[in-house]
């Protein structure tokens, strides 16, 4: 991690969740020319273009299937195509104080979608369940944070924003 990355750890911003395939950020950066050619590519619409006229990842709408077209679609070399793309992509789902399940309505989109069964309920007091994610089953797809109606889900780097909410294991 360099230095900016670590001191972004205490500053509170979330570092920006680039295309499966995304170089290391400071060589994304410099490749990255903002052409719009991997926004354009993505049949799934979760590629945006940030402020800073790079793509971001925006899971409001839909979940990456991971099909390379992105990185197919950059001349810049800034976006790599990987067969285990799903295997080495970091980020994780994390689910907020705010899901209606942990607030005693019983919803469970956010399973029914998730391919991998990363995420899972449990019963604690009071009737109620609580959810947790498996993070060693969680591909980084998003697709569960478009199911929330609650918008509960969130996705972090976990080797660099730390956990605001313990992940539960199961």
């Amino acid at each position: 991690m360099d230095r900016r990355g670590f001191f972004r750890r205490f500053s509170g911003k979330k570092r920006a969740i680039r295309p499966p395939g995304a170089i290391t950020e400071n060589f994304f950066l410099e490749r990255c020319n903002g052409c719009n050619d991997c926004i354009e590519a993505c049949p799934q619409t979760v590629i945006r273009l940030a402020e800073n006229d790079r793509p971001i990842i925006c899971f409001d709408q839909n979940g990456c299937t991971f099909c390379g077209r992105c990185a197919e679609a950059c001349d810049q070399d800034a976006i790599i195509a990987n067969s285990n793309l799903q295997d080495v992509w970091l980020p994780r789902a994390r689910i907020s104080s705010d899901c209606l399940d942990k607030l005693g309505t019983i919803c469970r989109a956010c399973e029914s979608t998730c391919e991998n069964s990363a995420i899972g309920f449990f019963p604690v007091l009071g009737g109620r369940t609580d959810v947790f994610v498996r993070t060693e089953n969680c591909n980084g797809c998003g697709g569960c944070i478009a199911s929330c109606p609650a918008s509960a889900i969130e996705m972090y780097l976990p080797h660099i924003d730390t956990p605001e909410i313990e992940e539960n294991a199961a």
